[in-house]
């Protein structure tokens, strides 16, 4: 049997592994995994005001949040449970892995156009498909946008590519297609394929014809997205889409204009993107791969763990695809196009390749390997206890109620703070998403919120009413979510039963309600 003959089956076996990966962990559920509430709220503002119309606020967590989101994966779930009749929270289930195992196929052919040989473009597809990172958050209940979003972002890659290389102005129309699509589903997804073009166009652009299909992609991108720009422009305006989309980048934070001023992530910032942009415009494909995770890491930090897997691969697959001493396939470099090569190349290429497989096995180490226990565990669908709790609190407290939903959790992957507000309709003062839409600083203020809360978990109630008084926060109820083999918040759940400012409303296996007394 022939070496691509070998390359083939082992790929198929690999690709149908990575294909049970992400479906397994949402067939043996019975609810979206971790997080979608926040896009579970507004599909049924769709439905309230009708598949032509878009509400100005979404009802989420007390609707001050503009409906600036993406709408296209709201409104496509939306429609096809109004015709359809299917529930949105099954929809919620089924659609991050149909998109999510779509990504695949997209990879792979981004993979053939980066790489120049088959083994590369199999070692690269390989871990693609086998990397929890590469399909973690995809087929999460946030999913639904964001899974969409990744799979236009890698398909308009591809497609930048080929016009890059091929200089043609169909691949430009692909390209600017695509891009739209992406800004309609994510605007996570529209930071990464934006930082991901830029590093493209650096290292397969500088030719004189590149920039008019530069400019083409661009236009295109806005007459798809024009529908939806056009009605954010008359009614929110921008500054949601832009508070939105510099949220997290460790780049913007270090240079944000209100104080503190950071100093050292500064420096670190400018040398990483001076790095960067020597790496992408190397001769050597392996250092264009580390350079286009640096510039990942540095302007797309809250999403690195997804959105580093497509370098990650590929740099794998250009290392182990492709002889270990001798120069790679360059870039259009003065070498190639004058066809002199300098008598150290070898020895550069070697270099490189080293640096490179230095650099990718520590990021793989640190940041996909020794978080991975955490990363699993969010895998998880908030359970039928807390649904039932939840609909407890929607039935017997006021609509006005303003909880604070104490659940031990790291604000990203608080599956009970962010279902809260979905599915009971009262107000959770501490869960940061949506805020990223309020201009001004919200979203981090609210992750400040939420951390200092959660860590009264195990503290007793002095701590919250100190956490209250500095932060000038108001609440009449507390929410303690109670897991099956975790003790988290068994502390603050004590010292509240015993505390006269606090009534216990309701104590069951999802969680323990407290009212709060209004003169406390």
């Amino acid at each position: 049997m022939s070496a691509p003959v070998v390359i083939r089956i082992c790929l198929a076996l690999v690709l149908i592994i990575g294909v049970a990966l992400r479906a397994l962990p949402g067939v043996v559920a019975d609810f979206p995994l971790n997080d979608g509430g926040l896009l579970y709220a507004p599909i049924h503002d769709f439905q309230r005001v009708g598949l032509t119309g878009f509400p100005l606020f979404t009802a989420y967590n007390g609707g001050v949040i503009p409906f600036a989101h993406p709408p296209l994966a709201l409104y496509l779930v939306a429609a096809l449970a109004e015709m359809s009749g299917m529930d949105v929270l099954w929809l919620f289930r089924a659609f991050p892995l149909v998109w999510s195992v779509l990504t695949l196929p997209a990879f792979w052919l981004l993979a053939r156009a980066l790489l120049p040989t088959r083994s590369g473009v199999a070692v690269a597809v390989a871990a693609f498909a086998l990397l929890p990172a590469a399909f973690q958050t995809s087929i999460m209940g946030g999913g639904v946008a964001r899974a969409p979003g990744f799979l236009c972002g890698l398909l308009a890659l591809w497609q930048a590519v080929r016009m890059l290389q091929q200089g043609s102005f169909r691949h430009a129309a692909a390209t600017g297609f695509l891009a739209g699509l992406t800004l309609l589903f994510d605007v996570e997804s529209t930071r990464f394929l934006a930082i991901s073009m830029i590093t493209l166009g650096l290292a397969l652009g500088r030719r004189r014809d590149a920039l008019p299909r530069l400019a083409l992609v661009g236009v295109v991108a806005l007459i798809v997205a024009a529908p939806w720009l056009g009605r954010m422009a008359l009614t929110s305006g921008f500054a949601p889409f832009f508070s939105a989309l510099s949220s997290g980048a460790f780049a913007l934070i270090a240079f944000r204009p209100t104080p503190p001023f950071n100093a050292l992530a500064a420096i670190l910032t400018m040398l990483g993107f001076v790095l960067s942009i020597g790496l992408v415009v190397a001769p050597d494909r392996r250092a264009f791969f580390l350079g286009w995770l640096i510039a990942i890491y540095i302007f797309d930090t809250r999403s690195i763990y997804p959105h580093s897997a497509p370098a990650v691969c590929l740099g794998l697959g250009s290392l182990l695809g492709s002889a270990p001493v001798g120069p790679v396939r360059e870039w259009g470099s003065v070498s190639s196009v004058t066809g002199r090569t300098s008598e150290w190349a070898p020895v550069a290429s070697l270099a490189s390749g080293a640096a490179t497989a230095i650099v990718l096995l520590a990021f793989i180490v640190l940041r996909y390997l020794l978080p991975l226990p955490g990363e699993l565990a969010s895998l998880r669908p908030l359970s039928q206890d807390e649904r039932v709790t939840m609909r407890w609190v929607a039935d017997n407290t006021p609509p006005s109620s303003r909880f604070l939903v104490i659940s031990g959790d790291f604000w990203g992957y608080d599956r009970t703070g962010e279902w809260f507000p979905a599915l009971t309709g009262r107000t959770n003062f501490l869960i940061p998403q949506g805020m990223e839409w309020v201009p001004g600083g919200a979203f981090s203020a609210r992750i400040a919120l939420h951390e200092g809360a959660q860590a009264c978990g195990n503290q007793d109630a002095n701590c919250l009413a100190r956490w209250s008084r500095t932060n000038q926060v108001t609440y009449d109820h507390v929410y303690i979510a109670r897991r099956s083999g975790r003790s988290c918040c068994d502390v603050l759940r004590a010292a509240l039963r015993a505390d006269p400012a606090y009534t216990l409303l309701y104590d069951g296996p999802g969680a323990t309600i407290f009212g709060r007394s209004p003169t406390t």
